[in-house]
């Protein structure tokens, strides 16, 4: 899971800096970020950009003129943020008004087939897969909390 934190550093870097990140800058960054288990390398960093973008989380916008850096965007219409938002909410709605526990229960599961249809990074799809593994497991023990006090 360290690396799945690291992932989600990278990306918080890059929206931090809303477009005026290169890659070169996340690779500074990465080297000296706290806490210190996080840290990766150079080439580490590269290749979490590169699965970044192959999944379309982030992007690379070409400078104007030829050899200047590319800047990292953020894509905020990605489907693994979309689905672990999602997750985030069905927790949430939970939470506050537990007699939607059918109707979540149904959520959850739609977006574990959505995970696994949409998500093709391993790393993210596990990542994914768990927090909903770990919401569904908070739905039946409520359920059985429920049936054991009638």
């Amino acid at each position: 899971m360290v690396l799945q934190e690291s992932k989600e550093l990278i990306v918080g870097y890059i929206k931090k800096r809303d477009g005026d990140a290169t890659k070169n800058d996340v690779a500074k960054y990465m080297e000296n970020v706290k806490p210190e288990e996080y840290r990766t390398s150079r080439m580490t960093t590269y290749g979490i950009l590169k699965e970044l973008e192959e999944s379309r989380r982030i992007g690379a916008v070409k400078g104007a003129r030829k050899g200047q850096s590319h800047k990292l965007i953020y894509n905020d219409r990605n489907d693994y943020d979309r689905i672990a938002g999602q997750i985030t909410n069905i927790g949430t709605m939970l939470r506050e008004h537990p007699e939607v526990q059918d109707r979540m229960l149904n959520l959850a599961i739609i977006n574990l087939a959505r995970t696994h249809k949409y998500i093709k990074n391993e790393n993210d799809k596990q990542s994914l897969t768990q927090r909903i593994i770990d919401l569904l497991l908070k739905i039946r023990y409520k359920k059985e909390d429920l049936l054991s006090i009638i």
